[in-house]
């Protein structure tokens, strides 16, 4: 078992939704820097501190029967004082950058099954066109909270996804709507 993922089994909250059936646990690639890259070096350096997330586990939901489309994930984060904005409450860009990554692990998740797919080719390089987030409450630190993530529709080469931030009271604390679609790559060199 994860360092990160044992981090939350000792919370009862925490440890219901983790030893739920219909999920199953999946790596976070995000919590990984990658040095020779810098990818992911805002979760896996800037945001994995004891300070700011001082952990983070996702599951996602089983697949309905004949498919293998993934419709949902969860992560739960624990937050920190240094994430907030105002004493003892999260910046409002921390959540948005939450919401972002969830909803970027639940494409990563499809794509590793092999459902994101557009005329029977794998859409790769998905990327968030817009990201529209509603604060509902502050999100107060320290604290754990769950970050969903949830496939609305699929269009073509654009995905639709919802996403929700609540806390240990199941008390929504903030809500987003977001269009991802495939990054268009120059064939231009610099």
């Amino acid at each position: 078992m994860d360092e990160e993922r044992a981090f939350f089994l000792s919370t009862p909250w925490c440890a219901k939704l983790l030893n739920d059936p219909d999920f199953t646990p999946v790596a976070t690639p995000s919590r990984k820097y990658k040095s020779n890259t810098t990818e992911d070096a805002l979760y896996g350096l800037t945001l994995k501190t004891p300070y700011t997330f001082r952990a983070v586990t996702t599951i996602y939901r089983r697949p309905a029967p004949g498919t293998t489309l993934v419709q949902e994930v969860r992560q739960l984060i624990s937050l920190a004082y240094g994430v907030n904005g105002y004493p003892h409450i999260a910046h409002g860009g921390i959540i948005g950058v939450m919401l972002d990554e969830a909803m970027g692990i639940l494409l990563l998740v499809n794509k590793g099954l092999g459902e994101n797919k557009h005329d029977g080719e794998i859409i790769d390089h998905l990327v968030t066109a817009y990201l529209n987030v509603t604060y509902l409450k502050p999100v107060m630190t320290p604290q754990t909270v769950l970050v969903t993530a949830n496939l609305k529709k699929i269009e073509g080469k654009k995905l639709y996804i919802e996403g929700k931030v609540k806390d240990a009271e199941e008390n929504m604390l903030a809500k987003a709507e977001a269009l991802w679609s495939e990054l268009k790559r120059s064939k231009e060199k610099l």
